[in-house]
């Protein structure tokens, strides 16, 4: 079975944000992705190619743009709580040595 993100499960997710000092606001109504599946589904639905642009909103610790095909596409992230910013690339960087 393929796996698409090594961040994609609970203790992953746990780990991250427990890493940084962070939790899930409420007021933002944040969730997580944690299901590996999920993941392939939204990337098997979603077509997206190494030519395509991305904009994810609301991107995270970067579950889903760290299985996003190749190195070459091009991504950009919107979000409401910056303090994930840096989240995302050093949780994709762990993943990705």
């Amino acid at each position: 079975m393929t796996q698409f993100s090594a961040l994609a499960t609970p203790t992953a997710t746990r780990a991250v944000l427990e890493r940084f000092g962070l939790a899930p606001k409420k007021a933002f109504g944040q969730n997580f992705l944690v299901n590996d599946s999920v993941i392939g589904r939204i990337l098997d639905l979603s077509e997206v190619s190494e030519a395509d642009t991305v904009l994810e909103v609301g991107p995270g610790i970067g579950t889903l743009s760290s299985s996003m095909p190749g190195s070459s596409y091009r991504w950009s992230g919107m979000r409401l709580c910056w303090m994930c910013w840096s989240i995302r690339w050093l949780s994709c960087a762990t993943v990705s040595s």
